[in-house]
Parts: structure tokens; sequence; C-alpha cells
């Protein structure tokens, strides 16, 4: 075999177990064929070569799959790209993938990244973000590659309520007085029966995925109605704890549900929430 079908199989390799088939292939090829000193030298650079990415794939790359980054800020005031904003939630749908929807919180820069696998590229995907006191933005639809550009996503305080004013003695509100407090359902009761599931961040759309939740006493039971995943939770307060146990083996622990008193809403520490 000469050095040019050598270089030729090199760029179809992409798993750690091709190259070192293919140093394999170099050194007997070394010695098994009298070659000149020149294309002897050719094939020792490219098995050296082949010996380092191999290395670096075993250390970096999990399981042998290539791994790619989709990266970008997220920032305040919109106009001020140089105001990173820490602590914000960013998510991610990639349609395929389970779970459907991934999100990561940004670092103290206003930064974050995603892993996407091969399998995903061409695929549209869309994000969105999220913060405490900030305006949520909107989907934003991204083409997957394995050279993305960075996304750049700006964010709008949420508006202050205006502040009491002051009239000689009288301290006026400048928000109308509450509505009296109606009588709240009970809790956990209300909470039996068929809830959709809703996205933090998006919409609140009708046609959805639809959970059943079953209390007894302090046990609290989630069930997707797909049957793809389910989890028993306890009482803690007016919380639930509990793990989700997914159809493709994982399971996902310390998973919190949070009522609201009028029990319209179920709020959790993921993704998405509840509400009917």
């Amino acid at each position: 075999m000469n050095p040019e079908s050598l270089f030729g199989i090199a760029t179809k390799i992409d798993t750690p177990l091709m190259l070192a088939g293919l140093v394999v292939l170099v050194l007997y090829a070394l010695y098994k064929n009298r070659i000149p000193a020149l294309q002897a030298k050719l094939l020792f650079v490219l098995a050296l070569v082949a010996m380092v990415l191999g290395t670096v794939a075993f250390i970096y790359v999990p399981k042998g799959k290539m791994q790619y980054l989709l990266e970008g800020r997220v920032f305040s005031p919109p106009t001020s790209r140089a105001s990173g904003l820490p602590d914000a939630n960013v998510f991610l749908e990639v349609p395929g993938e389970i779970p459907l929807v991934r999100r990561t919180v940004t670092d103290q820069n206003g930064a974050f990244s995603f892993q996407i696998t091969p399998g995903s590229f061409g695929k549209t995907g869309q994000y969105w973000v999220t913060a405490k006191g900030y305006v949520d933005s909107a989907p934003i639809g991204t083409t997957l590659s394995p050279s993305p550009d960075p996304l750049e996503i700006g964010l709008q305080a949420v508006p202050q309520a205006p502040k009491a004013v002051t009239h000689g003695n009288t301290k006026v509100d400048a928000q109308p007085a509450a509505a009296p407090q109606q009588d709240l359902p009970s809790l956990p009761a209300c909470l039996e029966g068929v809830w959709p599931e809703q996205l933090v961040g998006r919409s609140v759309g009708s046609d959805t995925l639809k959970w059943n939740i079953h209390v007894q006493g302090t046990v609290l039971t989630l069930t997707r109605q797909d049957q793809f995943v389910h989890g028993t939770f306890a009482q803690s307060g007016t919380q639930w704890a509990g793990d989700l146990v997914w159809g493709n083996g994982e399971t996902w622990h310390n998973v919190i549900l949070s009522p609201t008193p009028d029990c319209q809403t179920v709020s959790t520490n993921q993704f998405w929430y509840y509400q009917r």
C-alpha cells in the first residue's frame, strides 16, 4: 500500500478504534515492504499524528463519539453585549432527541454551551432564555452544525412597579388595592387529575403532552400519559420531591413540584411546568 492510499484512508477516520487500526497498518507497511526512505518518513509521521489524535480522543471524547459545542452568551440590556448576564436559564429544543428540551445556566460572564452530537447535524433547533427579573426571550431557531455561529441573546429587565407617593402626611400607593382573597382550594386534593405540560419561557399551548397526578396521603405519583416517564414524590410542606424514571433508562433525581395556592399551576425545577 502506498502513502497516498494511507492518507486517503486517514480522511475517513472518525473514531479512536479506526485510528489505532491505521497505526497498525502503517507499522505493518513499514516492516513488510522495503520502501524508499522519504516514503518511510512520511508514513512514520502519519503514524505519530494518528497516535496523538487517538490519545486525545480517548481522553476527551466519551465512548469514542465526537462531541461538538453550541456556545453563546446572554447579556442585558440588549444594546450592550459587554454586560453578560449570569444565572440565566438557557433552553435548547432539538427535534427527535431525548429529552426534547435541555437546560443550562449561564456563568458569571453570561456564557453557556450545549454538547451537540453528529446525529443532530442539519436539524433545526430552538433556544430561548429566562431569568428572574427579566422578560423571557422569544424562541429563536438555529440550524445545528459542526461549527455553529455563537448564539447571542439580549434580555430586557422587567420594568419596576411605580413606588408609593406621599401627599402631605398621607402615603398613597401607586398600585390599586388588591381584591379580597377568595377561598382557596384544599391541597393536595385539588392536584388530582390531568395536567397539560407547558415549557418554561414559551407561550401557553393547548396541544401539549398530558400528565396524570394521583395523590394518596403524603405520596404523589406523576405519570405522563404516553407512559414514557413516571415518578413518585414525597410531600414536604407545600412541595413534593422525588425522582423521574424515563423509558430510556435515565433517572432524574431531586425533581421538585411546587403547586400554587389556587391549584392552577404546578411549577418544577425542570424546563417545564403544569397549568390547567
